[in-house]
């Protein structure tokens, strides 16, 4: 698929650049609020307040539904990334987070390799050069230790595999998030992804007794709990136009580059240390990600 609309192009990027903002402040505000009130009750909390959000948005186009597929691509999209999202729970769950980590990082090159065989996408060798130093930096700044970076030493860790679907059905969501608004549109696919992963959610804490939490859960954590729904979904929005603009590999690279985000949080919010290899990682991301910008748009 082809992209030469320079001022589309621009905007493009603009929407891919949020992503990595709202990746990046959500991500932050999901690990403190897993902390407190687990995975599953931060995870509706989400959803709930992107469909809140969404709604007056979408509404417009959720009366002019005609075609069945408008609903289908969102849908499979939603049920890809929850699948991808419970792998990585396990993954999480049996692995350490410092190996993890920067297996999942694969999701990157995995997604550009799904949008150019899949998806028909063309990109310059330029491009593919600026999308691998993203990954480098990327799987760096992930890093902890520079010996988790051996990965050939990695294969046989507890959880390993469960990571590696992770990367692989996340690449997937990408690729699907991204047609599904080109297909249709960015503001319905990410509703109708939150919408169906909300009612995956709300069945699953009923299930096991824990919907009642609710409640209480955000009269004590209001302000956390609200910054990532917030961030999360305005994450997703400007993913999924960033990926009706530019190519979906593109955006995606971008996108990831939230780590960045996350990182800088954590040293000036957490005072955190990271170490040499990781300042490398944020240094080379932060650099290739405003080529790869200025390049495209």
């Amino acid at each position: 698929m082809e992209f030469t609309d320079m001022s589309t192009s621009s905007i493009g990027i603009l929407w891919a650049l949020v992503a990595m903002v709202g990746w990046g402040l959500g991500d932050y505000f999901i690990q403190r609020n897993v902390r407190v009130i687990g995975i599953w009750r931060t995870l509706i909390f989400i959803n709930i307040i992107g469909t809140v959000i969404l709604f007056p948005l979408v509404y417009k186009e959720l009366t002019q539904i005609q075609n069945f597929g408008d609903v289908l691509y969102p849908i499979i999209t939603g049920f890809v990334m929850l699948v991808a999202t419970l792998f990585d729970f396990e993954a999480l769950k049996q692995g350490k987070l410092a190996i993890m980590e920067p297996i999942l990082s694969i999701e990157l090159p995995i997604a550009a390799i799904f949008a150019v065989l899949i998806w028909s996408e063309s990109i310059s060798w330029a491009g593919w050069l600026l999308i691998i130093a993203i990954f480098i930096g990327i799987t760096l700044a992930a890093t902890e230790h520079h010996a988790h970076l051996q990965y050939h030493k990695r294969i046989f860790e507890k959880g390993v595999v469960y990571a590696l679907i992770t990367a692989v059905g996340m690449a997937l969501a990408d690729l699907l998030a991204g047609i599904s608004s080109q297909k249709t549109s960015p503001l319905l696919t990410v509703y109708g992804i939150w919408v169906f992963i909300l009612v995956i959610t709300v069945i699953y804490l009923a299930k096991h007794g824990e919907l009642k939490k609710i409640g209480p859960d955000f009269r004590a954590h209001p302000w956390a709990l609200l910054a990532v729904g917030i961030f999360d979904t305005l994450g997703w929005i400007g993913f999924c136009y960033g990926a009706k603009s530019i190519p979906i590999a593109i955006t995606t690279a971008i996108g990831q580059s939230y780590i960045v985000i996350t990182i800088l949080l954590g040293i000036f919010v957490n005072r955190e240390l990271i170490k040499r290899h990781q300042i490398i990682g944020v240094a080379t991301t932060v650099i290739s990600v405003i080529a790869l910008a200025w390049i495209t748009g």
